[in-house]
């Protein structure tokens, strides 16, 4: 075993400051990927022509030991680059690649932990080499020298090992780690889709599946984009395709653009594509639940943590009214009601409409002939507040639409009405709706339009307010069963909404 010194100046200690870069767990973990993906493209001929034709990415992360390991079989790396990867300042001699900047490995590293080791193998090398960056003692040693470790290696092995430890930054929580995964699988999904990158992460194959395209009038409503302006005497080329989301794959979380840069995606993913209101208007538009795309922005310049364009001298503004311009049959078509889009479907769509309302009509009239003094009973018990913290512990990330915001006022009785505030809302399918009692008169009902019971109806405008009655009257009804029921067929109504949204929910997945 060889060891060799390595001076890291500038002081070790500004390693540290990478703690506090505005990171998001995601981007942070996608540094490594695009490390891996860009050793992997560059060398792509030369691998294959050894028979190697993919490479394989492990993300694992511990919460026992408390660590984050990535580790790839890409071409590698020998010591000139293995030295340039762990100083700071030393761009790859190749900047046509993700990893232009020559920071993502050691600011996403030392973001994530306090102690990081590197090791890689090039292919047809016989030398490892390894190193460890333990911040701390750096600091407490104030030392700027690292380690770099020699041994023997097979010249058929290659790839390189991350291992970070003593983290700061935590995975907690299924939904934070469920989402990781989903954005990774998009930002990535033309490396996944390819067949020659495969990215696993806890030992899951991390897959994408494209996004079905309208079927309309005989034809498929998606279209190659390609355009060129020029901004401050410079030309940016945008390509790539535009369409119209098809049965099935509709609703505000898939709809928007994804920005592309070198095939992997800077800006968009699964619940946060992009959508400037020039295009897209409002959140409740049909726009921003049916246009989508994929657009290569190669030419305009990027952030270094890789998360967003650096366009606000005006080049986004120029950029989306361009891009407007050469989509505005698109943006057309996407402002159709989907009833006009799906023919088929429209007669059946009345139909439910009608019968639903039908049903409104009788709960409300059985409401109004109700003759009692309080429109709300009041239930405090210890299953209703854990009920309630459950729900609270599920709002996260939620969107809430406050311009859709608009109210009901019911009479229920000849002296009693309630005030019924309705709230629009996003937040995967974890509800349909949600009731906030303020008091015994006034309720603040949240709608989620993105649940799979609601989804596919909200193009509907008059559905829409069948739906909000339905769910006003339900809610009412469930309050006066609960309340008029006797000792034995007592039934609590907070249950009975959460045995309700579950239904809903797994009836939404039986349909067609």
């Amino acid at each position: 075993m060889n060891v060799k010194e390595l001076n890291i100046q500038p002081d070790a200690s500004i390693y540290g400051i990478f703690e506090r870069l505005s990171y998001k767990i995601w981007n942070a973990v996608a540094e490594f990927v695009d490390n891996s993906t860009a050793s992997f493209f560059k060398y792509e001929k030369v691998l294959k022509f050894y028979k190697i034709y993919k490479c394989r990415i492990d993300i694992t992360y511990d919460d026992k030991k408390n660590t984050l390991t990535i580790e790839d079989d890409a071409f590698g790396m020998e010591l000139n680059d293995f030295e340039r990867a762990i100083l700071l300042d030393q761009k790859p001699t190749d900047t046509s690649g993700r990893n232009e900047f020559g920071m993502g490995l050691k600011t996403a590293a030392s973001w994530f932990g306090k102690v990081w080791t590197v090791e890689s193998t090039q292919y047809g090398s016989e030398n490892r080499y390894f190193a460890e960056v333990h911040i701390p003692k750096l600091r407490e040693t104030k030392s700027n020298y690292v380690m770099i470790k020699k041994h023997d290696a097979k010249k058929e092995e290659h790839g390189t090992k991350i291992v970070i430890s003593h983290l700061t930054k935590k995975i907690e929580g299924g939904r934070t780690l469920g989402k990781i995964k989903d954005l990774l699988r998009s930002m990535f999904r033309r490396d996944i889709n390819s067949g020659k990158v495969e990215i696993y992460f806890n030992g899951e194959p991390l897959k994408f599946e494209p996004y079905k395209t309208l079927i309309f009038d005989n034809q498929e409503w998606k279209k190659q984009v390609n355009f060129s302006f020029v901004f401050n005497e410079k030309q940016f080329n945008v390509t790539g395709f535009v369409g119209i989301l098809g049965e099935g794959s509709s609703g505000f979380s898939r709809a928007g653009f994804a920005l592309f840069r070198r095939n992997r995606i800077v800006v968009g993913g699964e619940d946060d594509y992009y959508k400037p209101s020039a295009i897209f208007v409002q959140a409740q538009n049909p726009i921003s639940h049916k246009l989508y795309g994929e657009l290569d922005l190669d030419d305009f310049p990027i952030n270094q943590a890789k998360d967003g364009f650096i366009w606000d001298d005006g080049l986004e503004i120029k950029f989306v009214d361009e891009l407007r311009k050469n989509i505005l049959d698109y943006i057309a078509i996407a402002k159709k009601p989907s009833s006009q889009l799906r023919p088929a479907i429209e007669e059946t769509t009345k139909e439910v409409a009608s019968n639903v309302s039908q049903e409104v009509n009788k709960s409300i009239s059985h409401l109004n002939s109700i003759n009692t003094g309080t429109a709300v009973l009041s239930i405090e018990s210890e299953f209703v507040q854990n009920y309630e913290k459950k729900q609270d512990e599920l709002i996260i990330d939620e969107k809430i639409y406050t311009d859709t915001a608009h109210g009901y006022l019911i009479h229920i009785n000849k002296f009693d009405s309630i005030n019924v505030q309705i709230i629009w809302t996003h937040i995967g399918d974890q509800y349909w709706f949600q009731k906030i009692v303020n008091g015994d008169v006034n309720w603040e009902v949240k709608i989620n339009i993105n649940h799979p019971f609601f989804e596919p109806f909200y193009h509907n405008e008059d559905f829409k307010e069948v739906l909000e009655k339905f769910v006003i009257s339900f809610l009412l009804a469930s309050e006066y069963s609960s309340r008029t029921s006797d000792k034995d067929g007592y039934v609590l109504p907070s249950e009975f909404e959460n045995h309700m949204n579950s239904l809903l929910k797994i009836l939404s997945k039986k349909r067609g």
